[in-house]
């Protein structure tokens, strides 16, 4: 008598197994995995932006949210069992729904999610692979005005980002400096002459760096409010 081999594949449905945030450790409101480690300190800025996948129509399309931020890498600890893709982002998943927050969009690698409390947009990510896994959170807000008003050797009309401060000037009474002029889609360069005033900042010794966007909106703002006073930013 022939006799089948029968073949019977189990898959086991295990609980979530994400832990609660530890303060300052990891992203908050989101958590990490018990197997799993931090591969380095968290990068954290107080206005940083973030791209995001939201859906459009019956389609995907990023934007990008700015706002207090935290991004964190995560790898297996030693001597543990690394944890499928799936695995990682279903756990995620299900602490995402306990938090009431709304998925935006996911596939295989990524999970984009927001939470609205009293207002507040809280925009999450979470990207598995390779090993490893990466959380990113943004609360979003509105860019603070922190530029101190012009002292000592700041150029006379704009002052400076708290924790730096003036590591060198170069002066010129007569020199050329030239620009990136924007007109739409398009760009050209300008050469403009004048007297030229360059001051290089650096960041003071435990002070905790500003991202790119914190100091360019920030200095955005203070060239806005010189044309309030009659002056065109590209005439200084």
């Amino acid at each position: 008598m022939n006799r089948k081999a029968l073949v019977i594949g189990f898959l086991l449905m295990c609980g979530p197994v994400l832990r609660a945030h530890a303060a300052g450790e990891d992203c908050a409101p989101l958590g990490h995995l018990p197997n799993y480690e931090a591969t380095g300190d968290a990068e954290r800025y107080e206005y940083q932006g973030a791209e995001f996948i939201v859906p459009k129509g019956d389609e995907t399309q990023p934007v990008t949210v700015a706002g207090s931020y935290c991004k964190r890498s995560y790898g297996p600890k030693e001597g543990t069992e690394q944890m499928s893709d799936l695995e990682i982002l279903m756990n995620y998943r299900t602490q995402l729904a306990k938090l009431g927050a709304s998925i935006l969009s996911r596939d295989d690698s990524n999970v984009y999610a927001k939470l609205v409390r009293n207002g507040q947009e809280t925009w999450m990510h979470v990207y598995s692979g390779g090993g490893g896994f990466d959380v990113t959170v943004v609360d979003k807000h509105a860019p603070k005005q922190v530029l101190s008003a012009p002292t000592g050797k700041d150029y006379p009309l704009l002052g400076h980002m708290p924790g730096y401060e003036v590591g060198s000037v170069e002066k010129h009474n007569f020199d050329q400096l030239d620009y990136d002029v924007r007109n739409g889609d398009d760009s050209h360069a300008v050469t403009v002459q004048g007297a030229k005033y360059v001051v290089t900042y650096s960041l003071k010794d435990g002070a905790r760096s500003a991202s790119d966007l914190a100091i360019l909106e920030n200095y955005r703002a203070a060239l806005a409010g010189l044309g309030r006073f009659g002056l065109h930013p590209m005439a200084i």
